[in-house]
């Protein structure tokens, strides 16, 4: 195994232990209790889901190297959204109708996430596009698709919980991607790209495909 591989798995897997252990957190007190609902049952088995399906991803195709400090950072970030969420839904009463709408949005984050990974990594991995910016796929119709897909995998969660402060969750989260991530990480890919990339930002929304 190179050093390079594992400067980027080592992070990772810390980060997905970090994340292990706050759904670990977060089931327990529930779990503990006696007598679980559905509701939390569900919660917790969808935030089991996101975790496996990082995971699963972190050991296909790393999107980027992280850092030590990002791996702690949003292993942490993660871990507290899983406990809000758990213990949020202990308190809702949901109705069917809201089960299925959060379950929806659930499951269009869940799969949008990995399949615009997977293009973007299926298409540098050709020996023509190395170096190149990548603006196909789902990154035809916004500029951070992953971000998108994390927004609504969160938000079917707190709609499934049905309590306004779970709603705080995908809001917070929303607030660090525009003001903070999203320009960071534009700022890079100008450095990186150039008039390539303010092309490509000037003719796709950023976040939300048509709107923002």
């Amino acid at each position: 195994m190179r050093v390079g591989r594992f400067r980027t798995l080592g992070p990772s897997v810390l980060l997905i232990v970090l994340s292990a252990l706050g759904a670990a957190g977060a089931a327990w007190p529930i779990l503990g209790i006696g007598e679980i609902s559905g509701i939390e049952l569900l919660v917790i088995s969808l935030c089991v889901g996101y975790l496996t399906r990082t995971a699963v991803q972190v050991a296909a195709w790393p999107s980027r190297p992280i850092g030590w400090w990002e791996a702690v950072g949003v292993g942490v970030w993660v871990s507290l959204l899983f406990c809000v969420l758990a213990l949020a839904a202990g308190h809702g009463n949901p109705s069917r109708v809201g089960i299925w709408m959060g379950a929806i949005l659930y499951a269009v984050g869940f799969v949008l996430h990995p399949v615009a990974e997977a293009q973007r990594h299926r298409w540098r991995s050709h020996p023509a596009h190395q170096g190149r910016l990548f603006t196909g796929g789902a990154f035809r119709y916004c500029r951070h698709p992953n971000y998108l897909a994390d927004i609504l995998l969160f938000t079917g969660l707190a709609v499934v919980t049905d309590t306004w402060w779970a709603g705080s969750v995908p809001v917070v989260m929303t607030a660090l991607f525009v003001v903070t991530h999203i320009p960071r990480l534009e700022r890079h890919l100008h450095r990186k790209y150039g008039a390539v990339f303010e092309d490509y930002a000037r003719g796709t929304a950023r976040l939300l495909p048509y709107v923002y």
